[in-house]
């Protein structure tokens, strides 16, 4: 009886149609146990964190502020914005929309903090979508839901990042959905599917250009597969949502990102040293701690560090371990293997980007690279199914979560007590109130 690599045998499988549903049912109770403990805790960040702590929140809030003032889209050079305003205006037009309905009932305040909670929706959405192609990946681990979803809603980074005013998680939501839809199994494939999975790739762009390598990974796989008529209907898809865009910037900026006018405006973000340690240091903190995207206003204690790093390579050194086993389990479907190959793929080229914009064009943080999160949450939950048996596997997952949730717990404090309210004088909002 053949072995799969998470710890079940083949002649168990419940890969097949009839069985899509099991591994959500059998672990509903800790999906949604994880899912309340997000929220609350996603909450506390939300109104914990001083306003304009989170790395870069100031600028994407003068986004949100000009068009949910003007409704129009915000332009490098004028005097409300600054350097985020050549990104995508998808996400800053839809906290726009919170922003003016919960400012018009309950007062400006009311809808900065809307805004704030509005990422967390979309935390728990790309988690949920994120664990399901996961699962798709593969078929077998009946755990492999609550692991994915956990991994995502409860990593103190993405909650750091989700919980501020920014246009990632949007974007990372848009993409997994891209994924998602785009990568079925043939009986399912046909070129009005491919169009709605390019119009979602192109959504993720409009939210964050750095969604990129979805469209380029779903182009590939398509031609791959010479289904000729998906890479035409997508690449139209591609194009009507984001030419526009493009086009726009290529008339305002003289480039297609605006990349120029960032650098003609004069702000400081020269490229840095390509040097391995502080590369690897910058990559494991953007993991599991917000400690930089918080200006580095807290600092992890070296025990946090050690833990971050040993995480990291316990996740890299399983999830390799058990996915190079996967090559021996004769009944994984080949869907389920162009899934995996396709997140991984996205994954890498999301990772290849990150590095050479930030040692050759300007330095980026690792978020730049966070389109890729699904397939490092696709690596970790193939390290827990090295695990046997659902007790050992149910204790993990209880003591995974306990670790994601202490170091949560150290960064609020930390924050608390440390952080300063880096804007008092918040544009839009009234002043009276310190966070």
């Amino acid at each position: 009886m053949t072995r799969g690599p998470a710890g079940s045998t083949a002649g168990s499988a419940t890969s097949g149609p009839g069985h899509a549903g099991r591994p959500v049912r059998s672990w509903a109770p800790a999906t949604l146990a994880i899912a309340l403990v997000s929220a609350t805790l996603g909450a506390v960040y939300v109104g914990l964190v001083p306003r304009g702590l989170p790395y870069d929140e100031p600028s994407h809030w003068l986004n949100v502020m000009h068009i949910a003032e003007d409704w129009t889209l915000p332009r490098l050079g004028q005097p409300d914005v600054t350097y985020q305003a050549q990104q995508g205006p998808l996400a800053y037009a839809l906290g726009a929309v919170v922003l003016a309905v919960t400012r018009w009932i309950a007062g400006d305040l009311a809808g900065f903090y809307a805004v704030r909670t509005l990422g967390l929706a979309e935390l728990l959405a790309l988690g949920a979508v994120t664990a399901s192609l996961v699962t798709r990946a593969l078929p077998r681990a009946r755990w492999a839901f609550p692991v994915a979803f956990g991994f995502v809603t409860l990593n103190p980074m993405m909650l750091a990042m989700s919980t501020s005013v920014q246009n990632d998680t949007l974007s990372l939501l848009l993409a997994a959905l891209a994924l998602h839809v785009g990568l079925v199994p043939a009986a399912a494939r046909n070129p009005g599917r491919a169009a709605v999975a390019g119009a979602l790739a192109g959504l993720a762009i409009l939210a964050k250009v750095t969604a990129f390598p979805v469209a380029v990974v779903l182009l590939a796989v398509w031609a791959w597969r010479r289904e000729w008529r998906a890479v035409a209907a997508s690449v139209v898809a591609l194009a009507v949502v984001t030419g526009w865009w493009f086009l726009r910037n290529l008339d305002l900026y003289g480039d297609l990102t605006g990349e120029k006018a960032i650098e003609e405006a004069g702000y400081p973000f020269d490229p840095v040293s390509a040097a391995p340690i502080p590369l690897a240091r910058n990559v494991i903190t953007y993991l599991w701690l917000p400690t930089e995207y918080y200006r580095n206003l807290i600092v992890s204690p070296t025990a946090l560090d050690a833990l971050a790093v040993l995480l990291t390579v316990a996740g890299l050194a399983g999830g390799v371990l058990a996915l190079a086993r996967l090559r021996t389990v004769r009944d994984w479907a080949a869907e389920s293997r162009l899934l995996m190959g396709a997140v991984l793929a996205t994954a890498a080229i999301a990772f290849v980007a990150y590095v050479y914009t930030t040692t050759q064009v300007r330095v980026v943080a690792l978020r730049f690279a966070y389109v890729g999160w699904t397939g490092w949450a696709l690596v970790y939950v193939a390290a827990f199914g090295l695990l046997a048996g659902r007790r050992l596997r149910g204790a993990a997952l209880a003591a995974g979560a306990v670790v994601l949730l202490a170091l949560s717990g150290w960064v609020l404090i930390s924050v608390a007590q440390d952080a300063p309210d880096v804007s008092p004088d918040w544009p839009g909002v009234s002043s009276s109130a310190s966070r």
